[in-house]
């Protein structure tokens, strides 16, 4: 029979293949990405004699990795929105050489992500794009700005949201825009103004109340 040092001594050595084996579980290799469970997003791809390719012919093979049990506030590049799980949010991105399989003097996009679902009422972020908000989060400002993955002198929008799921009935908030607000708050009041990112001309912001 082993003895107990001998077992403590090996517990340490199973923790780790273990962890090796999880690691290894969340990341695979396919040769397409039209039919990927909730969850799996595309993390890099190449083109490469592989995937039934024959001859010279070349095909796209993708690496996925499985994001979905990342706790919140958790980031991650990817090469492709295709798949993006609910809760997960665009907050920058970058056309760049010799990523997501770009060869030579060819440029890709890689995004970079982070989850926000569970993130406390109040919570605020700062995303590159508004598809894919979670429920109750709201725009309460934008920007045009040298962010986002712009380049010389072309400016981008970025956009502030705020999660507002939490908050009590009579609270208000103003926002720029009347995408996603939640089921329960009213428009009680516009007004144009130099708000929400203007410059120059005024812009509309809302303002929205909890019933």
């Amino acid at each position: 029979m082993h003895s107990f040092k001998s077992i403590r001594l090996l517990l340490p050595a199973l923790a780790l293949c273990a962890l090796a084996q999880t690691a290894a579980a969340q990341t695979q290799t396919v040769c397409s990405i039209s039919n990927l469970l909730p969850g799996w997003v595309v993390i890099d791809q190449k083109q490469c004699i592989c995937c039934g390719a024959t001859g010279t012919t070349r095909r796209t093979q993708y690496t996925i990795r499985n994001i979905s049990g990342l706790a919140n506030g958790s980031t991650v590049q990817v090469c492709s929105l295709t798949n993006l799980p609910p809760g997960w949010v665009v907050i920058n991105l970058t056309d760049c050489l010799s990523c997501c399989g770009a060869e030579g003097t060819t440029r890709r996009t890689k995004w970079t992500i982070k989850k926000i679902s569970g993130l406390a009422t109040g919570s605020t972020a700062q995303v590159c794009a508004l598809d894919n908000l979670p429920a109750g989060w709201v725009v309460i400002n934008l920007t045009d700005c040298l962010c986002c993955g712009a380049t010389g002198a072309t400016r981008r929008t970025q956009w502030t949201i705020k999660n507002i799921s939490g908050l009590p009935a009579g609270s208000t908030v103003q926002v720029c825009a009347l995408q996603n607000i939640p089921s329960g708050w009213a428009t009680i009041s516009q007004q144009q103004c130099l708000c929400c990112g203007a410059t120059g001309s005024n812009r509309t912001r809302w303002t929205i109340k909890k019933l």
